[in-house]
């Protein structure tokens, strides 16, 4: 497999060797008709944005020569663009980068990363970093794809991360293609443009084409069907990369499946391995953690605190660490505190981080990140606006104590309502629409008096019981007065608890749960939580079987809790001697989250043992036996009797069953010596199920006038396959005791 991706790599780029010859063609007699690449400008232009691109990096388009995609694009956004020479960008200082909104790392038509972009990678990523500039990479080859032409859809993906990439204001971005190269030159520039200088590795993925948009971006257009179906829609991939980053697209069908958030188009989960990544604000990511809010504005120097909640399938999902990055704004880089301070999610899937403006007004971009149960990452980001102008901001927490447990439950609320804007409120008072009432305690911090001063915390507390089992979201709204008389805007905030009953449904089969003795029985308990509160320690007693053993849960996860909706499976073998009906019982036990005892479940199994069989005997153990056979005398075959051994005896010499199928005389005699053996052996006991068999053997031999072994016998073909069948159905009871 290996051999033929590397066949069709080459095969790829040998056949674009002869497009880009002849498209160069073009370009030098462009760029000398035009006086050759423009000069970069000393300084950023205020209108329009500027835009420097690294020609070794990029080849003439095939609709717009000598111009690249990248360059007819990033017109299309509205820049000016400048086109420098290797050299002359290994050349340029940290300031004459920083004179660029945008720096533009091209693909060279599925090519290596040119020299001149690492030569000089210090300078010019120093100058995207220092000014704090978005920063977009494409490990893939949309130029290529595109055909070089510059209207084709696959293009979009240019456009729109050349767009992101110089949207920062005064701030020099990062538009890099890393094209076909996925090597230590490709991670080196990424390092080079993160926070942390590190985290990236690559691969080369095993031609994936099946390609997720998983974050949306304002203004982009970029859909999943420009992405796919490029042959390989990706040749660099990446297992990890620095946390100030997010994926905006992934190969759902790459080998590697270390990504997992919703498809912005379909709306559903798809996993895969990123190859377009993106750093700055303004992304949206949809997974399994949030963070809230999602947006926020403060006074500068202040401090701001988000919520990431992790789900599991909708339910909160504890014992997550959740890694927290400033990936952009006036704070990049800035660290704060978790809480808990272990960065951990608690059990309602909830882990809180704080940090301090200290970079002072704009907005910054906070990524939170974890790695869920399939060891993939999911992401989620939120933004917050750093303000020098005085506003009325107050927030409003709620949380329960408990969140969780059976009913009856009593729940404390404790809410906070915090003042982090400038304006001094009175009157303030939290109404809560499922508990009253709502009572004030000793602010924290605060000075205890009527006037919620900025910087000040005031502490509610409300007890509720709930009495019945659900999940219960109530929401509290705090209100005040601003220092001119008008109301300041409600703040609302909510907890959810759930409310648990206790209830399982135990049951208990038997297998066989009839037979002769001895028998032995398996019993099988199936333990089912139908309720809503997990239970711990459950066992199972009983009061015949032991042990009691569990095997695999059907549904379930094999550990020590049973959850609801599981089922615990147990077994137990026990072997009965003696004939008789046993009705035996089963006890569960369980303890609850309280640590209280569930309720026992019962349930029982009834099992009859008969006496045991009778060993069926074959007709040559009749014919050698007299005796035995002589004191089951008379038996009738048909309307003839055999009332001595003799009479028996002849009756089994004349069996000759291997003949029986062509020889009328031996298939008469053979269903007689099977006819005689099968009654003797019911006379001694054995199943009776041959019974229907036997009697329509009788019948037929009185059809046939049997008159004993000496009889001589006229049969149809019918009659021949009639008394065939008889004797195989007699013969294989007479040999195994069961009956066909």
């Amino acid at each position: 497999m290996q051999g033929a991706r590397s066949w069709l790599l080459e095969e790829h780029r040998r056949s674009k060797r002869l497009s880009i010859w002849a498209v160069a063609c073009i370009a030098i007699l462009g760029a000398a008709l035009t006086g050759g690449f423009m000069s970069p400008p000393g300084a950023h232009a205020a209108d329009p944005p500027t835009a420097l691109i690294n020609g070794d990096t990029v080849i003439p388009s095939s609709d717009q020569p000598p111009k690249s995609d990248e360059q007819i694009q990033a017109e299309a956004n509205g820049f000016t663009v400048t086109v420098v020479d290797g050299t002359t960008w290994d050349a340029m200082t940290e300031a004459q980068f920083r004179a660029y909104d945008v720096l533009i790392v091209g693909d060279p038509f599925c090519s290596s990363i040119a020299p001149s972009v690492t030569a000089n990678l210090a300078t010019w990523t120093k100058a995207v970093m220092d000014s704090g500039g978005n920063r977009f990479t494409v490990g893939s080859d949309p130029v290529w794809h595109s055909g070089l032409d510059s209207t084709n859809a696959r293009n979009h993906i240019i456009k729109d991360g050349i767009a992101f990439a110089g949207a920062q204001t005064g701030a020099t971005g990062a538009y890099v293609d890393t094209s076909c190269e996925a090597s230590s030159n490709n991670t080196d520039i990424l390092n080079a443009l993160s926070l942390s200088g590190t985290g990236w590795t690559v691969e080369t993925p095993a031609c994936a084409g099946n390609i997720g948009i998983v974050a949306s971006v304002p203004g982009f257009v970029t859909t999943d069907a420009d992405l796919s179906n490029w042959f390989c829609s990706s040749h660099a991939d990446y297992p990890s990369w620095a946390s100030d980053w997010v994926p905006f697209a992934i190969s759902a069908d790459a080998p590697t499946q270390n990504y997992c958030a919703t498809d912005i188009e379909t709306k559903t989960q798809v996993c895969g391995e990123p190859y377009i990544l993106l750093a700055g604000p303004g992304v949206t990511i949809i997974s399994d953690i949030s963070l809230s809010p999602a947006s926020a504005t403060n006074p500068v120097g202040t401090s701001h605190t988000v919520t990431a909640t992790v789900l599991k399938d909708g339910s909160p999902l504890s014992g997550k660490t959740v890694t927290f990055t400033i990936s952009a704004g006036p704070n990049a880089g800035a660290s704060g505190t978790c809480a808990p301070l272990t960065c951990v999610t608690d059990s309602n899937g909830h882990v809180t981080f704080t940090y301090a403006d200290t970079g002072g007004a704009g907005t910054d971009t906070i990524v939170a990140q974890f790695t869920d149960d399939s060891g993939r990452v999911q992401q989620a980001t939120a933004s917050k606006t750093w303000s020098t102008e005085t506003e009325v901001h107050t927030t409003l927490t709620k949380t329960a104590d408990p969140t969780s447990g059976v009913a009856p439950l009593t729940v404390t609320y404790t809410y906070h309502e915090a003042n982090d804007g400038t304006e001094p409120l009175t009157g303030v008072a939290v109404t809560d629409d499922m508990c009253s009432p709502v009572t004030r305690g000793p602010d924290s911090p605060g000075d205890n008096d009527a006037t919620l001063e900025s910087g000040e915390t005031w502490t509610f507390t409300c007890t509720h019981t709930f009495t019945t089992a659900g999940t219960f979201t109530n929401t509290a709204t705090a209100t005040g007065t601003t220092s001119t008389g008008a109301p300041a805007p409600e703040e609302r905030a909510t907890a959810t608890v759930t409310v648990t009953e206790v209830h399982t449904t135990l049951t208990k089969t038997a297998s066989p749960a009839s037979g002769p003795a001895p028998l032995t029985v398996t019993y099988t308990y199936q333990e089912t939580n139908d309720g809503t509160e997990p239970l711990t320690g459950v066992t199972l007693t009983d009061d015949t079987c032991s042990p009691v053993a569990r095997g695999p849960d059907s549904p379930g996860n094999g550990d020590s809790t049973l959850e609801p909706g599981e089922t615990w499976t147990f077994t137990c073998t026990h072997t009965f001697t003696a004939a008789e009906t046993f009705t035996n019982s089963v006890t569960a036990t369980g303890t609850m989250s309280t640590g209280a005892p569930a309720p026992e479940e019962h349930a029982s199994a009834t099992v009859t043992v008969t006496a045991a069989a009778v060993q069926v005997r074959s007709p040559g153990y009749w014919k050698n036996h007299q005796a035995a056979t002589t004191a089951l005398l008379p038996q009738t075959l048909g309307s003839f009797t055999v009332s001595d051994s003799a009479t028996a005896k002849a009756i089994f010499d004349a069996m000759n069953c291997s003949n029986s199928s062509t020889s009328t005389q031996n298939a008469v005699g053979c269903l007689a010596g099977q006819l005689l053996a099968a009654k003797l052996n019911v006379a001694i006991g054995a199943s009776a199920c041959i019974a229907p068999t036997i009697a329509a053997a009788d019948a037929f031999l009185i059809s046939i006038g049997y008159t004993g072994p000496t009889g001589t016998y006229t049969l149809t073909a019918d009659q021949r396959a009639t008394a065939i069948s008889l004797k195989s159905t007699l013969d294989a009871y007479n040999n195994t005791g069961t009956c066909l």
